[in-house]
């Protein structure tokens, strides 16, 4: 029976490439905040939050965070509420809900890969961008703009966590006797400026002679994009109740998206219904129009119709807040669209 070769992971010409990468970062490096600390509490916030989410989102939520919350015990000592407050408008808001639970259990900031681990929120890519940077330990950490640079640099014809473990073993290999915090945020740099998803500029890349991707033309094949599923569509619709300058609103109970925020009530919009017969069902009448909102969660493409309604008495199922008291609750984006909808609806009649 014959034998399979297994094949090999492609290599990089690891001293010359690590040498062209730590040059050019060292130059070309963005000044962010959390490179300003050797503090493993705002790494470790930092890297929580850049989950999913743009270096440009992110600036101004860490620097409000880290001045609310400037260290562990300050979290520690949050409620849930205040921190939502903060991470409103952020998204993902099961960061923020695992960020607390991880600081109630932590006495400090889990010092190793290993230990990061057991914490709620951090997953492989997490831990490893924190113990690198903080601690130093020698570990890849591959996020989306690592599988890109590396996925051309060797042409990997992969996808998803394939992918992913392959991208690890190349630039641990790769890695050699680098700073294993430069190293990693390194990677992470050029594919977040030079190699970007879309009209890399390779004329700019320190490693481009390196980069197989470069020398074959064929940038735009990689990283191999995984199969998606289109977007389910849902209809949601809402009504902001407002009686005597008090508007109602609802806590979302556990288990729901965006749990233990405040929304207005909501309910799905039945195929054999419209938006505004659905919100009738909610109790209300003589609802007129507000905004219609979309926007996304998780795998679902959702349209969110509001309504208005003069209500006669002040549901007791519902809490009731002065427009200036809405806007320091937390509520999920789209809401808040409403809310300051509303405010201007309000106002003006």
């Amino acid at each position: 029976m014959l034998k399979t070769r297994k094949r090999r992971l492609p290599h990089l010409d690891s001293e010359a490439f690590r040498t062209a990468l730590i040059d050019w970062y060292e130059s070309n490096r963005r000044e962010l905040p959390w490179r300003r600390t050797n503090d493993p509490y705002r790494i470790w916030i930092s890297e929580i939050m850049l989950q999913q989410t743009q270096v440009k989102t992110v600036i101004p939520y860490f620097e409000r965070f880290v001045q609310e919350f400037p260290n562990l015990a300050a979290l520690r000592r949050a409620s849930e509420p205040e921190v939502l407050s903060l991470w409103q408008g952020l998204g993902y808001y099961r960061r923020a809900k695992n960020l607390l639970v991880a600081a109630k259990i932590a006495k400090s900031v889990p010092q190793s890969y290993s230990e990061l681990l057991e914490l709620p929120g951090i997953g492989r890519y997490t831990a490893a961008a924190i113990a690198s940077i903080a601690f130093g330990e020698r570990r890849a950490a591959v996020d989306g703009n690592v599988e890109r640079v590396i996925s051309r640099l060797c042409c990997i014809d992969a996808s998803a966590s394939k992918l992913k473990r392959n991208c690890e073993s190349v630039s641990q290999g790769a890695m050699g006797d680098a700073n294993p915090g430069d190293w990693n945020q390194a990677l992470m740099e050029l594919g977040a400026t030079v190699c970007r998803p879309f009209e890399p500029q390779c004329d700019k890349c320190p490693v481009a002679k390196f980069c197989k991707a470069n020398q074959t033309a064929t940038q735009s094949k990689y990283p191999i994009a995984k199969p998606t599923a289109k977007p389910k569509k849902l209809v949601h619709a809402c009504v902001c109740p407002v009686h005597k300058g008090k508007v109602g609103l609802c806590k979302i109970a556990s288990g729901q998206w965006w749990a233990g925020m405040w929304e207005f009530p909501r309910t799905e919009v039945d195929t054999t219904e419209t938006p505004m017969t659905a919100a009738e069902r909610l109790g209300f009448a003589d609802l007129q129009g507000l905004l219609i909102v979309k926007h996304s969660v998780t795998q679902y493409s959702i349209t969110l119709h509001s309504f208005v309604a003069r209500a006669k008495k002040q549901k007791r199922e519902l809490s009731w807040f002065s427009q200036d008291a809405i806007a320091e609750l937390p509520m999920p984006a789209a809401q808040r669209k409403v809310a300051d909808a509303l405010k201007h609806a309000v106002i003006s009649t």
